[in-house]
């Protein structure tokens, strides 16, 4: 249930996204890079984040069980406890791949413009357009149907993904890039759905506050480090061309085939409640 509500919200957010790249598309189209159209993009984005603060003063929460109480050990046996999760810790391997993704997101666009002959209105807003689709896509199917097991999920999306990234560093034209779009935004889309769920699950606690917590500082050091580390290398081999780009892809696809690794071995079953569960 907790998966296919979260794939219900992603839905929707995705749809939201899908909408917003097509008025990008045509505000660059219609004014290119310019002072006027950067202007409209960021009043609109931020007003559409005003509007999308509001329903928080209508939401209300059901009343369930009372909260857990505070765990009686110090938090360093707490963390000294997750650390020791390996089933945990094999899951947030996982992440390597949605980290290397995120890299390839923002590079991607600048490439396919400068050295493949996609305009900018396309790389700006069609590739978005495209990767929302992907995203809703997988909301639907890995979230709103929840087709799959957690494994069976990741390795397929991860997978299609990566291969994604191979064929564009190799095959660089306008079709691969929507293609690549569309790819990428499946795998992110299914780590929005399962990876909430899935951390409850192998936390087997009632409070998983601390591994959410502790996920994205033990992550840290690649989810800083990788968008970084690219951006430098590309600055520091312009000079490669296209081929600084095709690099700097094929290096993600390493690091996102580290993910896809981890990912074939999760147990099956993994993230799923057991029967009567919700």
């Amino acid at each position: 249930m907790r998966v296919r509500a979260i794939g219900i919200m992603t839905l929707a957010q995705s749809a939201a996204r899908f909408t917003g790249a097509f008025l990008l598309l045509r505000i660059v189209e219609r004014f290119a890079v310019s002072a006027t159209g950067a202007a409209l993009v960021f009043t609109s984005v931020g007003a559409l984040f005003v509007a999308g603060s509001l329903p928080y003063l209508f939401t209300v929460e059901e009343s369930g069980p009372a909260s857990p109480a505070p765990a009686l050990m110090p938090h360093r046996s707490s963390v000294r406890g997750l650390l020791g999760n390996r089933s945990f810790l094999s899951f947030l391997a996982t992440e390597v791949e949605y980290l290397a993704l995120g890299s390839v997101i923002a590079f991607y666009a600048n490439y396919a413009t400068e050295y493949c002959g996609v305009g900018p209105a396309a790389a700006s807003g069609l590739f978005a357009m495209l990767s929302s689709l992907g995203g809703m896509a997988a909301n639907a199917a890995f979230g709103w149907a929840d087709l799959g097991s957690l494994r069976v999920k990741l390795v397929l999306t991860k997978s299609l993904a990566l291969a994604g990234i191979l064929l564009m560093a190799f095959h660089s034209v306008r079709w691969v890039f929507l293609l690549v779009s569309v790819l990428l935004g499946i795998s992110r889309g299914t780590r929005s759905v399962v990876y909430a769920p899935a951390v409850k699950r192998l936390a087997g606690t009632d409070d998983a506050t601390p591994y959410f917590a502790v996920a994205p500082i033990i992550l840290l050091p690649l989810s800083l480090g990788l968008p970084l580390a690219s951006g430098a290398f590309l600055d520091a081999t312009a000079r490669l061309g296209a081929w600084s780009y095709r690099i700097a892809f094929l290096a993600m696809a390493l690091f996102a085939g580290v993910g896809l690794y981890f990912s074939t071995r999760i147990q099956a079953g993994a993230g799923r409640p057991p029967t009567g569960e919700s």
